[in-house]
């Protein structure tokens, strides 16, 4: 079955994806950690970075999620929208 994406809810949208964006800065600053730990002259700043870097990412995620929603909802008016395939799962 065909499905469109006509429109993203902005603020729902906005939710899920700042919380990726924390668990991709949670990674990131797990791999500063780990770099930064094993490579001897580094500055010890890894565990800083675990810190930093989801907050940072959250806060991009915060700002760009809802201008990517608003462009996307703008251009999907006039293109339909991105389509996807989908079935429906009976169990058994």
């Amino acid at each position: 079955m065909r499905r469109r994406i006509t429109r993203f809810e902005i603020g729902q949208t906005t939710k899920m994806m700042v919380g990726l964006y924390a668990v991709f800065g949670l990674i990131a600053g797990l791999f500063v950690f780990l770099f930064s730990s094993a490579v001897p002259g580094l500055p010890r700043m890894g565990f800083l970075a675990i810190i930093i870097l989801p907050i940072c990412y959250a806060i991009a995620g915060l700002i760009i999620v809802p201008i990517a929603c608003v462009l996307y909802n703008f251009v999907a008016k006039y293109l339909g929208g991105i389509e996807i395939n989908s079935e429906d799962s009976t169990p058994g």
